[in-house]
C-alpha cells in the first residue's frame, strides 16, 4: 500500500487508455473502437525537474513510484517513447533504465543497478499510471527519486518522486499497576472500588510513534510520553472499578502512520465479585416418599464461581454436582435424593459463603418447606410407667399407637390375637388410645392397631 500525498501548485495529469492500438506508443495510442479517460490531480512543487510527489510505504511492503509517459502537448500526445530513466539522489549515475530505442515498447530493454536495487524492482510501463515497481521495500530505499522520460519528437519530460519509508513499532507490552507484564491477556481479579493503573510501552519506529489507550471502540487516552531511550508509553488510570467493568477489554495501540495497521495489544479486566442472588428451582410442591425428586440450586454474579452447600433440616446433604456456565457468572448445583416419611415438614435449604476480601462472610441462601406424602408410619407402646413383663392381674393397660401420616390417618382400628376390638366392658378405645381395665389371663397375647390413609393401611 502506498500514500500519493499532493501539495502546492494543482496540475491536471491525463491519461488516456484507448483499447486496441498496435502500441502504448504507442503510450497514448489506441484504436478509437472504445476509451476511457482517467484524470488524476496532482501536485507541482515547482516545475524546474518535473512535478514532485510524496509517496508514503512502510518497510517490508511493495511500493510504486508513478511515471508519467504522457507528452507534455496534447498535439504529440501520438508521440513514442524511446528511453525512460530513474535516477535516485545521492547516485550520479541512474539506477534503472528502460530502453526502447529502436523497439517497440514490448520488446524494451530493461536495466537496473543490482548496488541500489538488488533485482527488487521492475518498471511496469502499461500500468496505470506507469510505475517502478519496489519490492520488500527497507529503509535504505527511502529518499528523492526522478524518472526522466525521452520521445522520439517531444521534449523530455521529468517526474519526482519522495518515497518515504515507515518502520513500524517493533514491539508493544503492557504492564500491570506493580509492572509486571501482562500475560494471557487478562489483569487482576481485582475488587470494586479499587484504583488500578495500565501502562503501554511501544519500542521501535520511525517516526516515532503515537501510543494511544482505546476500550471497546473509543478512545479514552491519547497522553503518550517519549522517553529518553526512544520508548513510548501512556499510562492508563481507572478509577473505582465496578461491576460493570469486568471482562472490559482495553486496547493499547501504536501507530506511526496509516500505511499499516498499527500495533495493537488488548487486556481484559478480571474482578473478585460478590454473589447477587441464589434461588431454588424444580422442586415440585408435594413429593412421594421413596419416589426420587432433583432439585436445582442457581446463584449469578459472584466471582470466583461459590460453591453451593445443601442441608435437610440440620443434616448436611452430600453427592450434588455443581457446574458454571463459561463467562464464569451463573452456578448451577443440582441435588437428587430420595424422600422419606421422616422428611415430611423438614427444611432443604441451598447456601453459599463468601469472603473474598478478607472482611465479614456473606451468606445467602434460600429454603423450603417439604411435604412428602407418605403411608402411615406406626409405632406401638405401653402407657407410662407400664412394662410388658411384669403386668399384674386386675391392674389397668394404656395402649398408645403413635401415627405419623400424610396426608393424615383416617381409619384406626386395634386387634387382639388378630380379632377387631370393639370398645366394650373393660375395653376402652380412643382414636389412638386402647385402655383394658381389670385384665384378666384372658387378656393376654398380641395387640395391634391399624392405620389407614389415601396412600395404604399399615399395621
Amino acid at each position: 500500500m502506498a500514500i500519493y500525498v499532493t501539495k502546492q501548485y494543482y496540475y491536471l495529469w491525463i491519461v488516456i487508455s484507448l483499447v486496441g492500438m498496435l502500441e502504448l506508443g504507442e503510450v497514448g495510442r489506441r484504436s478509437a473502437l472504445g476509451s476511457a479517460l482517467v484524470v488524476q490531480a496532482g501536485s507541482v512543487i515547482g516545475d524546474e525537474n518535473g512535478p514532485l510527489f510524496e509517496v508514503q510505504t512502510a518497510v517490508g511492503l511493495d511500493v510504486s513510484l508513478p511515471c508519467d509517459l504522457l507528452p507534455t502537448t496534447m498535439t504529440m500526445m501520438t508521440d513514442k517513447v524511446t528511453l525512460v530513466i530513474w535516477y535516485k539522489e545521492g547516485n550520479s549515475k541512474p539506477i534503472y533504465s528502460f530502453d526502447a530505442r529502436g523497439k517497440s515498447l514490448q520488446q524494451a530493454i530493461h536495466w537496473s543497478d543490482e548496488a541500489v536495487l538488488k533485482s527488487k524492482a521492475y518498471f511496469y510501463y502499461e500500468n496505470n499510471p506507469p510505475a517502478l515497481r519496489i519490492k520488500n521495500v527497507k529503509q535504505e530505499d527511502a529518499g528523492l527519486y526522478r524518472c526522466r522520460v525521452d520521445f522520439q519528437k517531444s521534449p523530455t519530460k521529468n517526474c519526482r518522486i519522495d518515497l518515504d519509508v515507515l518502520v513500524p513499532p517493533s514491539k508493544l507490552v503492557i504492564l500491570d499497576e506493580q509492572g509486571a507484564a501482562v500475560l494471557n491477556q487478562l489483569v487482576g481479579p481485582y475488587q470494586e472500588s479499587t484504583d488500578i493503573n495500565l501502562t503501554c510501552v511501544s519500542s521501535g519506529g520511525v517516526p516515532t510513534p503515537k501510543v494511544t489507550w482505546w476500550r471497546e471502540h473509543a478512545l479514552l487516552d491519547d497522553s503518550f510520553m517519549i522517553l529518553p531511550d526512544g520508548t513510548v508509553k501512556n499510562v492508563l488510570y481507572l478509577e473505582k472499578l465496578s461491576r460493570a467493568d469486568l471482562h472490559t477489554i482495553y486496547t493499547c495501540q501504536a501507530s506511526n502512520g496509516h500505511v499499516v495497521p498499527p500495533l495493537s495489544s488488548t487486556v481484559k479486566l478480571d474482578m473478585k465479585l460478590p454473589p447477587l442472588f441464589i434461588t431454588m428451582q424444580g422442586l415440585r410442591d408435594t413429593l412421594t416418599a421413596g419416589i426420587k425428586t432433583q432439585v436445582s440450586c442457581l446463584t449469578a454474579g459472584s466471582r470466583p464461581a461459590p460453591s453451593i452447600s445443601w442441608t435437610k433440616g440440620t443434616s448436611i446433604i452430600r453427592g450434588s454436582s455443581q457446574t458454571t456456565s463459561n463467562d464464569g457468572n451463573v452456578t448451577v448445583s443440582e441435588l437428587v435424593f430420595v424422600p422419606g416419611p421422616e422428611d415430611n415438614e423438614k427444611s432443604i435449604t441451598c447456601s453459599i459463603s463468601y469472603n473474598e476480601f478478607g472482611g465479614p462472610t456473606i451468606v445467602l441462601k434460600d429454603s423450603r418447606v417439604l411435604d412428602v406424602k407418605h403411608v402411615p408410619v406406626i409405632s406401638l407402646s405401653l402407657g407410662a410407667p407400664l412394662n410388658s413383663q411384669n403386668l399384674m392381674e386386675g391392674s389397668d393397660v394404656y395402649l398408645e399407637c403413635d401415627i405419623k401420616a400424610n396426608p393424615p390417618a383416617k381409619k384406626i382400628e386395634w386387634f387382639h390375637n388378630n380379632k377387631l376390638l370393639q370398645s366394650a366392658r373393660g375395653i376402652i378405645i380412643s382414636n389412638q388410645t386402647l385402655v383394658l381395665q381389670s385384665i384378666t389371663k384372658a387378656t393376654h397375647g398380641e395387640y395391634m392397631c391399624k392405620a389407614a390413609n389415601t396412600l395404604g393401611t399399615v399395621t
